[in-house]
């Protein structure tokens, strides 16, 4: 610090000394406006110029301003203004352009000035930008001229010229920026200010500012010797070309330093730096807020050939909140990616909030990079893709690496679908050291020490450790050492190895969880519930560990525990597991070890469910199992295996205080033969309910029968109870395992079971079931049969038998009849149900109505609900169909009469006598008001009626109402031309006489119903044939007689051609003016004779007049006959003329 204060003063003093001796040489120009300024170019003949640029607002307009000056004599221009806030340079030619083209012009020195518009250098060889502030855009060409130098300081640029470019700033030379500030512009489609170094050229930024306004890369450099930033920060930077949302580094030296980076973005890779083919990159004391890459590395993406091999260090950095926008993240890597031939050391790093999206992980390497951290620490890590959430590595050669020291990582969350790890995943030839998870693929050595791992998290389940190896070369070494790992969950296997050996040492393994406990984790009942799953020709070897896990050896693996705590641990199934189905079945050692209050549903310690002579075995030496305890039975071993002995031994243990809800504190097996070897077996034996087995015989209970005493066809009785026994002589209770129990006799031949023949026993009381013996008389023998569920409780049969008698029948009393069809006979008393009235029961349902009036049952009206509704629908709305339309023709023809109606109008009404009947049955059949009820006739025959609710008053009704109006509506035409009028008196009469008998006659229980339904059918009919003759016959008769009578009047027609005229039509004289009340063209009901040009008023349906001459009207026709008189006519060649 003190040498570069020094290198600044005597820079300083250098600069002061040489510009007193040009000076002196040197032309001063005041400059008010334009012409001032052009003047001031034209007559200078010095060395030097010097432009000062007063209060004011100087606008430029000649576009080859700086191209006027002296060429020859002139090498440095300096302008100067009072301040930026006074002193004010517009450049409003046609390209609002400043450009400083001359060759000779060596040096160009701009100070306290604002600027708006385009400052494009093409030739220098230094330039000075200090105190300017520009609104507009800056360029540098590349000029070929050695040792170039910009030196901006104090400088605030805006580009606000809004021209495509592709940087908005382009910087070659030695560049030095200082205390500046950048804002960048959508316009510019790639970097805010973009540096190429030539290989010989350094960068220097020192507290200075960039915003990248979402759209610009805010650095990029280029082949820069030597690049150095420090003390600034940079901002919303966007990169949507290449990489690096904030500094983008390609084949350069680059030392950043105590710098800050806020919400930049890049849609490839590096959302804050992209480092590729560099020769160093050095970043210390970093901040990274809220920083992601859609592809990789969303604080560093490197990438190098084998040619140059790039190292990279970050020491000293946060990085926060990363990955937290809506657009898809597809690779991950939310930290670092290194590819190639890269290596990337990272010292005293810490990471919060790190969301990979769509992708995964924090680091991502592969090739032949490395990574190396030490002193890290990790929260709130997630991802949803394929992969480990600390590392996905692919492609590793043999010399890749990954190594961890002294790190923290906790709150995990793993949400893939796919094959995934919390932490690590790797495919192959790497050398991992490191405190969290693993995934890895072929000859891997693992070492984890030192180190404590929490809060790690799997939404769907993945395994913590996956090391697999398929051959004997490239064997799995995983190496755990003085580490913690706790409150990790949603596991498949904590640990799963095959082909390979697993050390621990003096580590602790503490609330584990797999998907079945964890609230943040998916269950995925495919996989059992395993912490150490241990493979083919694996072996793991524990010392000196707390442990809160469950263990799985595969065959032909070796698990060694020695002097280790398993404690407080609740499992679903056990801590060791047998099971030769699922290939459990490998072998464990365990000595000197304490099992202290573990809970599990059955066998807390060690659950056999299958395994065969070759399998697992178990062996504890020296161990104590205190306060163990089973939901169910076998607090510490539950076994459904014979001949345990053989497999599973415990040598010198002490149980102290184990325990289960039901049988077998310590021990649940199939039998006293088939238990565990117990080297102090006959003092356990005298712990209370110590050991258990299933229950191998019956015994009755004191209060209940021993013997069945019976007629053929009797069924067995409730009162036959007994327990089930253990092989310890003590009660079986164990409602949970289910317990079945079937019955036969000794001799199929003479006896017969009827009915269900299987139960179960429930609270330890077992129940015959209430199955019908039939057979021959004799003594015989009932055998029970009890056995254990397939799936839960499996065990040998127990058989059970006691005396069973069927004695002979009383046939002064009993019916003696085969009624089963099976071969014997069944001893019963009659029964009938229902029962037979006054009758007599003589048999199975039969009666004897010999003695009574009854005749029983009669089929002449057989009916059912169904039945019932259609007789209703059908009748009411024939009814409605029939008589619905006849009255609203009549209502029709009352209101055309009156007042026009719309004929959709008309049948909506119908829609509503109809909707009416549906309604009412709906509603019948919802409130199941329809009955069936048994009657008799008057014969006392029994027949079957519907039996409708009262509200079927309201139907009958609302038909009567409907017929009503259809009479007073008859009546209210009375005066129409009778062909538009029905004859309805008859029919409506005759429907309300035989509706009002039959509903009367209905309600007479004593009719013959056989009577009542002739009278019903009769009834129909005459109705019908009724309706009939009124409504249709007479009207063909009519219209057949007006044929015949059409075609003897033919002669009129000569008076209207196309007109035909019907008999008896004569016409009414009209001598004056009068009004006619016309209902429709076609109803005009006779001929009106008027005297010619006669002027008439003629009242249209509507209800307006008009007043014509009848004479070729549109809607009458005026006819001349004979006598020079006019008839009027409608306009209709269909009129029948009545």
């Amino acid at each position: 610090m003190i040498f570069r204060c020094l290198k600044l003063l005597l820079n300083f003093v250098v600069f002061n000394i040489f510009h007193y001796i040009l000076i002196i040489n040197s032309t001063i120009i005041n400059v008010n406006n334009e012409d001032d300024l052009i003047n001031g170019f034209n007559n200078n003949l010095e060395d030097i110029l010097t432009i000062n640029i007063k209060n004011t607002n100087l606008k430029i307009t000649n576009d080859s301003i700086i191209d006027n000056i002296n060429k020859t004599t002139l090498k440095k221009i300096i302008i100067n203004g009072v301040s930026k806030e006074d002193s004010i340079l517009i450049l409003d030619n046609s390209i609002n352009k400043l450009i400083f083209n001359n060759e000779n012009i060596k040096e160009i020195h701009i100070n306290k000035l604002t600027i708006y518009g385009f400052l494009d250098f093409v030739k220098y060889q230094e330039v000075i930008l200090e105190n300017v502030v520009l609104y507009g855009r800056l360029n540098f060409n590349n000029y070929k001229e050695s040792n170039k130098l910009i030196d901006i300081s104090n400088f605030q640029y805006y580009d606000k010229l809004n021209i495509k470019t592709n940087n908005c700033i382009d910087l070659y030379g030695n560049v030095i920026i200082n205390n500046s500030y950048f804002y960048g512009n959508p316009s510019c489609s790639d970097s805010l200010l973009s540096f190429k170094g030539e290989n010989i050229n350094n960068l220097q930024i020192n507290n200075s500012y960039f915003d990248g306004a979402y759209s610009n890369n805010c650095v990029s450099i280029s082949n820069s010797s030597k690049s150095h930033i420090s003390s600034s920060l940079f901002e919303k930077g966007g990169s949507f070309k290449n990489g690096g949302g904030a500094i983008r580094v390609i084949k350069s030296n680059f030392y950043i330093e105590d710098c800050k980076f806020n919400d930049n973005f890049s849609i490839y890779d590096g959302g804050i730096f992209y480092v590729l083919d560099s020769y160093s990159f050095i970043a210390q004391n970093i901040e990274a807020y809220n920083s992601t890459a859609l592809e990789k590395g969303s604080l560093i993406y490197m990438n190098s050939s084998e040619n140059i091999k790039t190292t990279g260090y970050i020491i000293n950095a946060v990085q926060t909140n990363s990955g937290n926008i809506n657009k898809k993240i597809k690779g991950g890597s939310l930290i670092a990616s290194v590819e190639g031939y890269s290596s990337l050391y990272i010292e005293n790093f810490y990471g919060n909030e790190l969301n990979a999206g769509n992708g995964v992980g924090a680091f991502n390497l592969n090739y032949h990079s490395s990574i190396e951290l030490k002193n890290i620490e990790l929260n709130g890590v997630s991802g949803s893709s394929s992969g480990g959430l600390l590392l996905t590595s692919k492609n590793e050669e043999k010399d890749s690496f990954f190594k961890v020291y002294n790190g923290t990582f906790t709150d995990f969350n793993q949400f893939s679908k796919e094959t995934s790890s919390s932490l690590i995943m790797t495919s192959n030839n790497i050398n991992i050291i490191l405190e969290n998870f693993i995934y890895t693929k072929g000859g891997n050595t693992i070492e984890i020490k030192n180190s404590i791992i929490e809060n790690c998290y799997s939404e769907y389940g993945s395994d913590f450790i996956i090391c697999e190896s398929f051959n004997d070369i490239d064997k799995c070494e995983l190496t755990i050492n003085n580490t913690t790992f706790r409150f990790i969950e949603g596991l498949k296997a904590f640990i799963k190895i095959n082909n390979g050996d697993v050390i621990i040492n003096d580590s602790m393994f503490s609330d584990l969880y797999s998907c079945y406990f964890s609230s943040y984790c998916i269950p995925n009942v495919s996989y059992k519930e395993i912490t150490f799953d241990i493979g083919v020709n694996a072996n793991m070897n524990i010392n000196n560990s707390i442990l809160s896990i469950l263990f799985a050896a595969r065959s032909t693996s070796l698990i060694t525990i020695n002097n280790s705590d398993i404690s407080n641990h609740f499992v679903t199934e056990s801590i060791i597991y047998i099971d030769k189905n699922l290939y459990f079945d490998g072998h464990y050692i365990i000595n000197n070890c304490n099992f202290n209050e573990n809970i599990s549903y059955y066998g807390c310690i060690l659950n056999i469910q299958n395994l065969d002579s070759s399998g697992s075995s178990v062996e504890f030496n020296n161990s104590t199992f205190s306060k163990n305890y089973s939901m169910y039975n076998g607090g510490v071993i539950y076994s459904k295996v014979k001949s345990l002995y053989l497999y599973i031994s415990f040598n010198n243990c002490i149980f102290d205080d184990n325990s289960c809800h039901y049988q077998g504190f310590i021990s649940y097996s199939l039998s006293k033969s088939d238990e565990p070897f117990f080297s102090n077996i006959d003092e356990l034996r005298k712990i209370e309910n110590a050991f258990a087995t299933p229950p191998v015989n019956l015994r009755f209970i004191s209060n209940s029968l021993n013997s069945v005493s019976l007629l053929s066809g009797e069924s067995l009785q409730n009162d036959i109870k007994f327990n089930l026994i253990d092989d310890y002589n003590n009660y079986y209770y164990s409602p949970i395992d289910v317990v079945f129990l079937s019955i036969e006799t000794n001799d199929p031949f003479n006896t017969a079971l009827i009915g269900q023949n299987l139960s179960y026993c429930t609270n330890n009381i077992c129940h015959i079931p209430p199955v019908k013996i039939v057979g021959n008389p004799g003594f015989y023998n009932l055998i029970i049969r009890i056995h254990g569920s397939e799936e839960i409780n499996k065990f040998d049969e127990v058989l059970f038998n006691f005396d069973l008698i069927i004695n002979p029948c009383n046939d002064s009393r009993y019916i003696n009849n085969d009624i089963e069809n099976i071969g014997f006979k069944s001893c019963y008393l009659p029964e009938c149900i229902p029962n037979c009235n006054s009758g007599v029961c003589v048999n199975k349902n039969v009666c004897d109505c010999s003695k009574t009036s009854f005749k029983g049952p009669e089929n002449l009206v057989l009916k059912s609900v169904k039945m019932c509704i259609l007789e209703y629908l059908l009748h009411h709305l024939s009814f409605t169909l029939v008589f619905g339309p006849i009255v609203l023709k009549t209502y029709r023809i009352y209101r055309i009469i009156h007042e026009n109606v719309k004929q959709n109008k008309i049948y909506l009404i119908l829609y509503f006598l109809i909707a009416f009947h549906i309604f009412m049955l709906i509603l019948w059949v919802s409130l199941k008001k329809i009955k069936i009820d048994l009657a008799y006739t008057n014969n006392l025959k029994e027949y079957k009626k519907c039996i409708y609710p009262n509200s079927k008053i309201i139907s009958v009704l609302f038909n009567l109402i409907l017929i009503f109006i259809g009479w007073i509506l008859t009546y209210a035409t009375r005066n129409a031309y009778k062909n538009y009028k029905e004859r309805m008196n008859v029919p409506i009469y005759t429907y309300i006489v035989i509706m009002g008998l039959i509903y009367f006659l209905g309600l007479e229980k004593e009719i013959n119903v056989f009577m009542l339904n002739i009278f019903k059918s009769i009834g129909a009919i005459i109705e019908i044939v009724i309706t009939v003759y009124y409504i249709f016959i007479t009207k063909f008769y009519t219209m057949y007689i007006n044929h015949i009578n059409e075609k003897g009047n033919t002669s009129k027609s000569s008076f209207c051609p196309g007109y035909r005229y019907c008999a008896n039509c004569e016409p009414e004289r009209v001598e004056h003016v009068q009004s006619f009340n016309i209902f429709k063209r076609e109803l005009i009901p006779s001929i009106w004779v008027i005297p010619a040009s006669i002027q008439i008023e003629v009242k249209n349906l509507r209800g307006t007049q008009r007043k014509s001459v009848i004479e070729n009207s549109q809607q009458y026709y005026a006819c001349q006959s004979a006598n020079n008189e006019h008839s009027v006519r409608p306009f209709s060649k269909d009129i029948i003329c009545l």
